[in-house]
C-alpha cells in the first residue's frame, strides 16, 4: 500500500504560497532524478500556470520538463500538471496540491501532501493527517 508523506514547512523559512510552490519544484526534481513518474493536482487552473511557469525557471541551472492535462486526456510525460485528479491508469507519485485528501491512496506508488506555515493550511492539513490515518494509512511526516 502507497503511504502518504507530509511536508509541513516551518514559519521561520518558508511565508508564502509561492514558497510551497518552490519545495514542490525541488521534490519533483528530485522525483525526476528517480526516474519517477509525477502527477502534481494543483488546486486550479492558475495555479497549474503557476507551477508550470516555475517548473521551466526555479534554476537556473536545470528545468524540469512537464507537460499540463487538459481534460481527461493521457500523456506520456514523466511530469503532468492538472487541475483535475489524475487518470485512474496513472500509477506514479502524486504531489497533491488540491483541497480534498486523495480518495484513493492504493492507486500510487506515494503520495505527497503540503501543509503550509499558515494557520488555515494546518487545519486542512489536520483534517487530511485524520482521514488517511482513519483509513489506516501509513503516514510519514517531514519538517522542513
Amino acid at each position: 500500500m502507497a503511504s502518504v508523506h507530509f511536508y509541513t514547512l516551518s514559519a521561520q523559512r518558508y511565508e508564502s504560497a509561492g514558497d510551497v510552490l518552490n519545495v514542490v519544484c525541488r521534490l519533483t526534481e528530485k522525483a525526476v532524478g528517480h526516474q519517477h513518474e509525477v502527477y502534481i493536482h494543483t488546486s486550479s487552473p492558475t495555479q497549474s500556470q503557476q507551477l508550470d511557469d516555475l517548473l521551466w525557471q526555479f534554476r537556473s541551472s536545470s528545468f524540469v520538463p512537464h507537460s499540463q492535462m487538459a481534460g481527461s486526456g493521457s500523456h506520456h510525460d514523466q511530469v503532468i500538471l492538472g487541475d483535475s485528479p489524475p487518470p485512474k491508469s496513472f500509477k506514479g507519485m502524486l504531489i497533491n496540491l488540491s483541497s480534498a485528501p486523495v480518495g484513493s491512496v492504493a492507486q500510487f506508488s506515494r503520495v505527497n501532501e503540503f501543509v503550509g506555515p499558515h494557520e488555515a493550511s494546518l487545519i486542512i492539513g489536520r483534517e487530511r493527517y485524520r482521514h488517511y490515518k482513519a483509513q489506516g494509512i501509513e503516514i510519514v511526516t517531514n519538517k522542513i
